[in-house]
C-alpha cells in the first residue's frame, strides 16, 4: 500500500472519519486486489463501522491473501463469532493456533467463544494451555476463575481470581 494512502487511511480512522477510510481503501483496491496490507485494514474498518459482512469478506480475502497469517485467521474468527456464526469461527480460531500455536490471543477468543456455548471444560482447557505460554495474562486468570467456580471448583477458582487480582 502506498505510504500516502496508508497515512490518508490511518488519520482518516484516528479521526473517525471511518466511511473515508472505507471509501480510499475500496478505491484502491479496485486498482490493486492484491494489495494484502489495504485489505487487512478494510477488514478492520468495516469492522469498526460495523458492517460484518464486509469484514468477513475482507478476512476471508485477506487469509486467501495471506495463507500462513494466524492473525488473519483470528481477525476472521471474531467477526464471524460477532455474527453468531459461532462453528465458522471455532474453526478459524483453531486454523489460528495450527498457524502458531503462541498466538495467545486466538487461544483467548477461542475458549471465550467456548464458554459462550456452554463448553466449560473445553473452555477451561484452552485458558489452562494459554497460560502456560502467557502466565501473566490476567483476563485468563479471571476467565478461569469464573469457569471453575461455575463448575464447582471453589479452590481453584479462587487461586486463579487471586492471580488475576496479583497482576492487576
Amino acid at each position: 500500500m502506498p505510504e500516502n494512502l496508508l497515512a490518508a487511511v490511518d488519520e482518516d480512522l484516528r479521526e473517525g472519519r471511518v466511511p473515508e477510510a472505507i471509501a480510499r481503501l475500496r478505491e484502491h483496491l479496485r486498482r490493486q486486489p492484491g494489495d494484502a496490507a489495504a485489505v487487512e485494514r478494510l477488514g478492520f474498518a468495516t469492522h469498526r463501522a460495523g458492517d460484518l459482512p464486509a469484514a468477513v469478506v475482507a478476512f476471508t480475502t485477506l487469509c486467501r491473501l495471506r495463507p500462513e497469517s494466524a492473525a488473519a485467521e483470528n481477525n476472521l474468527g471474531t467477526v464471524l463469532g460477532q455474527m453468531g456464526r459461532h462453528a465458522d469461527a471455532l474453526a478459524h480460531f483453531g486454523h489460528a493456533i495450527e498457524l502458531d500455536a503462541s498466538f495467545v490471543d486466538a487461544r483467548f477468543n477461542r475458549a471465550q467463544l467456548l464458554e459462550m456455548r456452554g463448553q466449560g471444560k473445553a473452555a477451561i482447557d484452552d485458558l489452562r494451555n494459554l497460560l502456560r505460554l502467557a502466565p501473566t495474562h490476567k483476563q485468563a486468570w479471571y476467565r478461569l476463575g469464573h469457569l471453575l467456580n461455575v463448575a464447582g471448583r471453589r479452590q481453584e477458582a479462587q487461586a486463579a481470581f487471586d492471580r488475576a487480582i496479583e497482576l492487576d
